[in-house]
């Protein structure tokens, strides 16, 4: 729930430039109201997500991309800022 929460998001903001923080998963279904199933893996460093990327070659699947991009649509901007 870490979108939608400032709290939230302004403690992994804060740790990401006072400690190390590798990599933030967030789950799809809590975060950007979509069927279970999806996550999105955030870092600043570009490699180490390749990386994870790499280790499910083939078993990721387009239908979470795909829930995201419609919900965003149906929301808009002015909803999906209401969220937040």
């Amino acid at each position: 729930y870490g979108v939608q929460c400032s709290i939230t998001c302004a403690a992994i903001s804060r740790a990401q430039r006072v400690a190390r923080v590798d990599l933030i998963i967030q789950s799809t279904d809590k975060n950007f109201l979509v069927p279970v199933g999806g996550a999105i893996i955030a870092s600043s460093n570009e490699d180490l997500v390749n990386c994870v990327a790499k280790s499910y070659p083939g078993r990721a699947s387009a239908a979470p991309c795909r829930d995201i991009f419609i919900t965003l649509l149906d929301l808009g901007r002015i909803g999906w800022q209401s969220l937040l």
